[in-house]
């Protein structure tokens, strides 16, 4: 009896199909256009030998003799691989002393689309991802005395995880295409991302290759002291956090082409591609203390009041390859000659004090009123600098700068550079008698550090205040009703700012070319700055809400709990990472309080109903009558916000249509109803209600628009419309039958989504972008026809089947516990 163990083991396989729409070019339409533009590209015949959008249909959507497009349902394929296990032993070493060790190892295999920041849908481009976990813990609780209790733990846990594209087997430089740079590997393979105007893109994720090794040690002390009227507890902990990783951001590159034509020509009118080592690896080392007491002060008051100090080491990286922007000196390297001691200031004034109450009314035991208020501060994610994946620049962080030993160097393609030249290349170089070797097709404008990454020199803790107030009335034996306040206030909240943005008038960037002359080993060569993103804790946000709660308890064998929220969650910036756009980085980054709206999580209705209800029994028949049971969940909520914008089709931001320097996401002017004639899931908004965002009528260049006049910004707001609600119905059929005195049989029948009710997803996903330019623009720059939601929740997280918002699914299972 002084040994206690456990061990488990759980296993899953998952493969499905996840259907999208795409338009593809048919063979017939090659063949027109090839003979069109005088024969193909033998650049791009290579590619189109892969067979790159799948087999070509015949002909286009008119048939025979149809040179169009055809829009398809394709099907990818999504597998996932998951085993798992853990191992507890709990020991008592004697009276007083239990020793308790854990360990838990997963490791699985997923291939999925990953449309985020440049991936499609379309077959053979899935994103790989092997992920391992470990988790290891042991603790020794200490009995000193009847009211002294000491704690001492520890912990490990690893995280190990690496992103590739599906095609990495692929050799870019086989097809033709240059790869001629010190800092292109072996994990760089693949097909660059490739962007035809009007069809799908080809390509696994830009962000493909990456991966990272997350190490974590944890230790503490924890010390428990009952006083009789006071429960003391005191603790101190520790926590260093280390982050190896790569992060090959649009190394592969991107090709950009305005039309099949020049798709087939072998012309591109833009790309870009990153070069530079991108290893890296950061640490941060973390300390708190706390003391809390739970005080009875007398039979129908307990007062608890606590305080707790934490202090968050400054990330650091092992070779000092942090870098940040000063608008007086341009990059700097911290920790070098010159620059800042650290990357952001240390802050060690982060106590957040707490204090709640619980308060017998009427000291019936029947009325209870609570109360709480408490302060907490937030962490502060390594991700946030060493894992940013922003619209506006490849550039991932303050470490990933063009500055130092490894600098990550940004290029562009030159489009007007289609003969001969030298420079780096998109195509394979060739040898000409009497010369260098020459580029044979476009040439990638020389690399430097144009976008970068900077950190406010004021950067402090975020922190949020937490408060309620609820009452909690017993209506009888079996029934409590509770009606509550909950709110929070944040302050000091992460986000991002283009502090070179455009100025929206003269489309002047103060830091194009100055106002400082860089000192040397800071930046390159005095190069014009491109996007400064400046990671800044300037947000705040505010949440208040109603909440109800009606539990019955046993009343004739039925058990329930009714739940109900009624909240609105407000800010300026929900993220300190755009995953979606506007999350992070300000449309207007020089009024960032403009921003100010529905929170990106904001729910505004909730609803659930959980209930048991155990039928009665009868002595007849016993073994059949009796262990008969009903389960259900019901849950119904309103849709999450999202935002309509375009990929900067109208350089909102500047004046200059040949050099779009704008964040590639802006928001279109509010000019219509948005729900006129939307009322199916295939029409869930009116496009035609957006505009672009010019003081005049737009023009067209090569299907590009252009504002004529001055551009600004749209009038729509940040997260100004909900995606569909949610409504879910699931219950559970059970029988529990005793076999013999220790064995029971359990036979139960789940039935999740009892209604078949159609679930839609968020019309973020899976692309976590709402784009009003999808189907075209009209004469006047305003969108065309509607936007629909057809992906569910569970597709659009990229779990079909099983997660929330699935079609009905009907489960039989036996069990027994013996």
């Amino acid at each position: 009896d002084k040994t206690f163990g456990f061990l488990a083991y759980e296993g899953q396989r998952e493969k499905v199909g996840i259907p999208a729409p795409a338009t593809i070019p048919s063979q017939e339409q090659i063949n027109a256009t090839a003979a069109l533009v005088g024969g193909v590209n033998p650049i791009i015949g290579n590619i189109l030998a892969l067979n790159p959008w799948g087999p070509l249909p015949a002909f286009g959507d008119g048939g025979p003799g149809s040179d169009t497009a055809r829009t398809l349902e394709v099907t990818t394929n999504a597998t996932n691989r998951l085993d798992s296990g853990i191992a507890k032993i709990d020991h008592h070493l004697g009276n007083n002393d239990l020793l308790t060790a854990r360990y838990f190892f997963g490791y699985s295999q997923q291939s999925a689309p990953l449309a985020i920041v440049g991936g499609n849908l379309l077959p053979g481009y899935n994103t790989v991802v092997p992920t391992k976990v470990q988790v290891g813990s042991i603790s020794l609780t200490h009995v000193v005395s009847p009211h002294l209790l000491i704690e001492l733990r520890g912990g490990w846990n690893q995280f190990r995880e690496t992103f590739s594209p599906q095609d990495k087997n692929l050799v870019p430089a086989g097809l033709g295409l240059n790869t001629a740079n010190s800092s292109f590997t072996l994990a760089d393979f693949g097909l660059p991302v490739i962007n035809v105007a009007g069809f799908a893109g080809l390509g696994a994720n830009k962000s493909d290759p990456r991966g990272r090794v997350d190490t974590n040690i944890q230790y503490g002390v924890n010390f428990s002291f009952n006083s009789g009227k006071s429960n003391w507890k005191i603790g101190y902990d520790y926590r260093r956090t280390t982050v190896r990783q790569y992060f090959d951001l649009n190394h592969r590159g991107v090709l950009s082409f305005a039309s099949l034509q020049d798709f087939l020509a072998g012309l591109p009118d833009g790309g870009s591609q990153t070069i530079g080592d991108s290893h890296r690896q950061t640490y941060q080392g973390s300390h708190a203390f706390y003391f809390q007491n739970d005080y009875r002060y007398s039979r129908r008051l307990t007062v608890n009041y606590g305080v707790r100090w934490d202090y968050f080491g400054v990330i650091g990286e092992k070779n000092n390859l942090f870098s940040t922007f000063s608008p007086s000196f341009g990059l700097e390297r911290v920790r070098a000659a010159g620059g800042p001691p650290s990357l952001y200031p240390k802050d060690y004034n982060n106590f957040s004090p707490r204090l709640g109450a619980a308060y017998d009314v009427f000291g019936t035991g029947k009325t209870v009123a609570r109360a709480g208020w408490g302060l907490a501060y937030d962490a502060f994610s390594q991700d946030f600098f060493a894992g940013q994946i922003p619209f506006n620049t490849p550039n991932a962080g303050p470490v990933f700068n063009g500055v130092g030993p490894r600098p990550i160097l940004y290029g562009s393609l030159d489009p007007g550079a289609l003969q001969l030249s030298p420079g780096p290349c998109a195509f394979t170089q060739v040898a000409v008698p009497g010369t260098a070797n020459l580029c044979t097709g476009p040439v990638f404008s020389g690399f430097a550090a144009t976008d970068v990454f900077g950190v406010a020199p004021n950067l402090r803790t975020p922190y949020v205040q937490n408060y309620n107030l609820n009452i909690e009335q017993q209506l009888g034996a079996h029934t409590a009703v509770m009606l509550a306040y909950v709110g929070s206030q944040g302050r000091k909240l992460f986000r991002y700012r283009d502090i070179n943005q455009p100025n929206q008038f003269t489309g002047v960037r103060p830091f194009d070319n100055g106002p400082f002359t860089p000192p040397a080993g800071t930046s390159l060569g005095g190069s014009q700055f491109g996007h400064v993103n400046e990671f800044e804790s300037s947000a705040s946000s505010s949440y208040n809400s109603l909440q109800a709660k009606l539990t019955v308890r046993n009343l004739r064998g039925l058990a329930s709990t009714l739940n109900y929220t009624y909240g609105h969650s407000i800010d300026n910036a929900s993220d300190g990472q755009d995953y979606a756009p506007n999350e992070a980085l300000p449309d207007n980054s020089f009024n960032p309080g403009r921003e100010r709206g529905n929170s990106g999580f904001d729910v505004r209705h909730h609803l659930t109903w959980l209930f048991n209800y155990k039928f009665p029994e009868s002595n007849t028949f016993h073994w059949l009558s009796s262990g008969w049971a009903l389960d259900g969940v019901l849950s119904i909520m309103t849709g999450m916000p999202f935002t309509v914008n375009d990929f900067n089709v109208f350089n909102t931001h500047q004046l200059d249509p040949a050099n779009p320097v704008g964040e590639f996401i802006e928001r279109p002017d509010l000019v219509g109803n948005p729900f006129s004639g939307t009322n199916t899931p295939f029409a869930f908004l009116n496009l035609s209600a957006f505009a672009a965002p010019c003081s005049g009528t737009p023009v067209f260049v090569n299907g590009v628009g252009q504002c004529a006049g001055v551009p600004h910004y749209g009038s729509e707001g940040r997260n100004h419309f909900f995606g569909p609600h949610f409504r879910n119905f699931d219950i559970a059929f059970s029988k529990d039958t005793r076999l013999t005195e220790k064995v029971t049989m359990q036979v139960r029948a789940d039935i999740f989504n009892l209604f078949n009710h159609p679930n839609f997803a968020n019309p973020i996903l899976p692309n976590f972008i709402v784009d009003w330019t999808a189907n075209g623009l009209d004469a006047s720059g305003r969108g065309q026809g509607f936007l629909p939601v057809t992906v569910t929740p569970d597709v659009g997280a990229q779990n079909p089947y099983l997660g929330g918002g699935g079609p009905r699914d009907i489960q039989i299972a036996v069990r027994f516990a013996f």
